[in-house]
């Protein structure tokens, strides 16, 4: 007969069944099937557990209950009422109480567990301990299970030398990326707050392509004090301040009746009705004057290509007569085309060009960070941990996945290997070159 274990289940756990003979009449046919005067604990299942005689003839144990006998609830259901007089024997078979409940197994050792294999021997479980329960593997000890329960969201965690304990789940600070320059369609990836242990989200109205390398969100806010390649076609709102205005040649349309307050010229005053003469001046011809115009329509400009530092005049009102000025914090590069400011402020929706490297305040929202990031290049980092996880400071286990769901080839000049059983998945190629190695533990 089977049984578990190096060691046969004891004696006792072969019950003798209660004689019920005394009911025997020739018409009863179920009977209270008890061991000690109550039923046993654990109950039989099947009948097949049970060894029945009557009048010295044994019993078929017959489930459907045409011969024989069987079993129904707590009673023995015999086919034909057995008759007054004949004699009865039962016993329960030692394992029917399904494998453990009820009966006990030898403590067991590393080199000989109690609960084994017919194939395997020294595989199995013992008792390595009051309350603690070890599991071997080829002779060796993989896993004892502590003796308590834990804590809610906890996990059993290994001291590296087959120990488990409850211990708290550390929260992954890292994850694996690939590179993605193709997708047109990208959504950068943003929690809810700056630190803690958070859901990854997306948003549709923050996307990157991919392929242009374009970050597209609804608005922009911040300094964009060192961004390039604006384009000014795409300024649909706001007014640029004076201060931002170059002296430039202006060319105006329109006329004028007359001014608004009458000036004085050479002592002669002028509202711009009519014509005025000068004193001592022709009336006709071109007049040369030196000095400085106290109001000018129109000045003279020379192109300028080369001066690496010049200074864009502006007004301190937006109209008006009003004095030229310049600024050292304004400057123009007219040799690289370079404007600069001590700081830019207004939308740059459109900007094209921007150097993350200039950044040196505020934080980029994650909002503006795509669903997919680009793949790191690690080829020249250094200081990284080897990725082999344990307990403490331990670094022994490796981790590989146990079924390939994607087409696959290794690299030419590379080798791969992994930890087996691996599964390939129904339609998926794994195809290993003639110059590599594929190695599965």
């Amino acid at each position: 007969m089977p049984y578990i274990g190096n060691d046969i289940r004891s004696n006792e756990d072969y019950k003798i069944i209660d004689d019920i003979s005394s009911g025997f009449n020739g018409s009863e046919t179920s009977f209270a099937l008890q061991v000690l005067g109550s039923a046993p604990v654990p109950f039989p299942k099947f009948a097949q557990q049970l060894l029945i005689s009557i009048n010295g003839v044994v019993q078929e144990p017959d489930p459907s209950g045409s011969a024989g006998f069987k079993i129904s609830g707590t009673n023995i259901v015999f086919s034909s009422a057995p008759t007054g007089g004949h004699a009865f024997f039962g016993v329960i078979y030692a394992g029917a109480d399904y494998v453990n409940a009820g009966g006990s197994f030898p403590d067991g050792s590393t080199a000989v567990p109690s609960i084994t294999f017919t194939d395997d021997t020294d595989t199995g479980i013992f008792r390595s301990g009051s309350g603690l329960v070890s599991v071997v593997s080829n002779g060796t000890k993989v896993a004892t299970f502590p003796s308590n329960q834990g804590s809610s969201g906890q996990a059993l965690v290994t001291d590296g030398a087959g120990v488990l304990s409850f211990g708290t789940v550390s929260t992954a600070t890292n994850l694996v990326v690939t590179d993605e320059s193709s997708d047109s369609t990208c959504f950068p990836l943003f929690t809810t707050l700056a630190t803690g242990t958070l859901p990854p989200k997306t948003g549709t109205n923050l996307s990157f392509n991919a392929s242009s390398g374009l970050l597209t969100a609804t608005g922009f806010s911040g300094s964009g004090a060192s961004l390039t390649s604006l384009n000014a076609s795409n300024i649909s709102s706001g007014t640029i301040a004076a201060a931002r205005v170059a002296t430039l040649n202006q060319n105006t349309t329109g006329s004028a009746a007359t001014l608004t307050t009458a000036r004085t010229i050479g002592g002669v005053s002028f509202d711009g009705s009519g014509n005025i003469d000068l004193p001592g001046v022709n009336t006709a011809g071109n007049q040369n004057t030196s000095g400085t115009a106290a109001v000018a329509t129109s000045i003279s400009v020379g192109n300028e290509s080369s001066d690496t530092t010049c200074f864009p005049v502006f007004t301190t009102g937006a109209t008006g007569s009003l004095s030229p000025k310049t600024v050292s914090s304004l400057t123009f590069n007219a040799s690289n085309g370079t404007l600069a400011a001590t700081t830019f402020s207004g939308s740059g929706a459109s900007l094209t060009n921007l150097s993350a490297s200039n950044l040196s305040s505020g934080t980029i929202p994650d909002a503006r960070f795509p669903a997919t990031l680009p793949a790191v290049d690690g080829s020249n980092l250094t200081n990284i941990a080897a990725g082999a996880t344990g307990g403490g400071s331990d670094e022994i286990f490796y981790l590989n996945g146990q079924t390939v769901t994607s087409d696959f080839t290794i690299p030419n000049g590379k080798n791969a290997g992994s930890f087996g059983p691996i599964t390939i998945a129904s339609g998926v190629t794994v195809t290993v070159g003639s110059g590599e190695t594929l190695t599965i533990v």
